[in-house]
């Protein structure tokens, strides 16, 4: 694989220089309308799992309890 040409470098500056501003709206607008709570549940589920994964021994009825109560409430 060769270096990259100068003229190659330059392109892809200016590639990144124009979707920068294109990228941070996208990123706004993501932060704007994100479901927080979804998001915290998801990565709850995700947490518990992998606790689960490494030390079945670690996870305690009332985590486990509270996880299904909380799907339950809808939250």
């Amino acid at each position: 694989m060769s270096a990259p040409t100068e003229a190659q470098r330059h392109g892809w500056m200016a590639q990144w220089r124009a979707a920068g501003p294109v990228l941070e709206q996208i990123r706004l607008l993501e932060l704007a309308t994100a479901d927080l709570g979804r998001i915290a549940a998801a990565l709850e589920d995700a947490h518990l799992e992998g606790v689960r994964a490494l030390d079945p021994e670690r996870i305690s009825g009332l985590v486990e309890q509270q996880r299904l109560l909380h799907r339950r409430s809808g939250s």
